[in-house]
């Protein structure tokens, strides 16, 4: 990475938050499907969510997927106003459970001593750990594929792919984009974190930086320059369009049919990224042998697989509540499985749903002639961890973060 450059510095979502261009019309809540308010209680909870008066119960059914801004007709960006809000709930709060400081990962500076991934990486065999810290040092090359905490759980599908082993990989036990901070209202917390990812990537040089986890990749497209004034000098793809490239330019070829039936979900994000990003995902699953279906809700209208209604209060009940409108797509589409090119959204379905998941990127890579392992392992230590922490969830102080 040749440098980064910043035009602004902003001190929290609000500053993304065009007020003066609000017409309080209500489109971007009355179109909501999980505000589920007419006209006439669109228009209010838009005065009140700018007034930052009585806003709770409209936070209380939001699922932070920023298409209120697609429904908003002068651009005035009310998803950053509704993170605003998020993150007035934090302060009033003055803490955080235990057990979600626990998830924030690139926190020691800070002063957390305990960390899901780390603890992830504590426990792992030596050869992943001796991958994770290959990963750490600095890397070069045009394309540079950055490797989130999600690649981590599971290091070796990544280290020993051969249609991955001309890409330089970096992201070390610690690095973080942040998306998670970002997305709960902590604003503060998130700069930290993106702030270390910066000074981190920039000991890098590369031309495009190349992204598995399509949350990550939001945050690197959409959060930083909306939320945190930070461009950058280099394109960011994700790893299905480098894929795709690359199949185009002959360099791999299926090897072998996947042969599955699957229900098609897409993520919050993907319509974010366009129709090139989406035409990608469907172009992959047709040429290694998916067959799918659409759920009711697609693209622009997609539902949430539940993991942001966490948000909220930072309780399962938000998952549960959250999940319902995309559950009951799964069920009306008639297929026993559901195929996800986002790994959050297979991991919350894995664990929750009542249908068997499958990770396209796993499905594509095994396709091109990788073998694959699990995408998702967890060592039982740390599963009993985590569990512990939430049964006993303790408090986290935010002046610490």
């Amino acid at each position: 990475m040749a440098g980064s450059h910043t035009p602004h510095k902003p001190a929290s979502y609000i500053d993304a938050f065009r007020d003066e261009d609000c017409i309080e019309c209500g489109d971007c809540l009355s179109g909501c499907k999980y505000m589920d308010l007419d006209a006439e209680e669109a228009v209010e909870g838009v005065r009140r969510l700018r007034a930052g008066a009585d806003w709770g119960p409209y936070l209380d059914r939001c699922v932070f997927c920023a298409q209120c801004n697609l429904r908003c007709p002068v651009d005035a960006q009310p998803a950053a106003l509704i993170l605003e809000r998020l993150r007035e709930r934090r302060r009033d709060l003055g803490h955080l459970p235990g057990f979600f400081a626990y998830y924030l990962n690139g926190m020691e500076r800070l002063g957390s001593s305990e960390n899901y991934f780390k603890d992830i990486y504590l426990a792992s065999n030596p050869e992943a750990k001796k991958i994770i810290d290959e990963w750490s040092e600095p890397k070069q090359g045009d394309d540079l594929l950055w490797c989130g905490c999600g690649n981590r759980i599971n290091p070796q599908n990544i280290e020993h792919s051969k249609i991955l082993a001309d890409l330089p990989k970096f992201g070390g036990v610690s690095d973080c984009c942040g998306v998670n901070a970002a997305k709960t209202g902590l604003y503060d917390t998130a700069r930290h974190v993106t702030d270390n990812l910066i000074e981190r990537l920039s000991q890098c040089r590369f031309k495009r930086l190349v992204v598995s986890c399509g949350s990550c990749q939001e945050h690197f497209r959409l959060i930083w320059p909306a939320y945190f004034g930070q461009e950058f000098p280099f394109e960011v793809i994700s790893l299905y369009e480098y894929i795709d490239e690359q199949m185009a330019k002959g360099k791999f070829s299926v090897q072998r049919t996947v042969g599955l039936e699957a229900a098609l979900s897409d993520a919050c994000y993907g319509h974010l990224f366009g129709e090139k990003y989406l035409g990608t995902v469907r172009r992959l699953c047709q040429a290694v042998g998916i067959d799918t279906v659409p759920l009711a809700h697609q693209g622009a209208d997609t539902a949430c697989c539940g993991v942001a209604g966490f948000a909220r209060n930072l309780d399962a009940a938000g998952v549960l509540e959250a999940m319902k409108i995309k559950a009951g797509d799964i069920r009306q589409s008639g297929r026993d499985n559901v195929l996800h090119y986002c790994m959050g959204c297979h991991t919350i379905t894995s664990m929750t749903y009542r249908v068997k998941s499958h990770y396209l990127l796993d499905k594509v890579l095994w396709a091109l002639g990788d073998e694959m392992t699990s995408s998702i392992f967890i060592p039982k230590s740390v599963r009993e961890k985590a569990v512990m922490k939430y049964q006993d969830p303790g408090r986290f102080r935010l002046q610490m973060i």
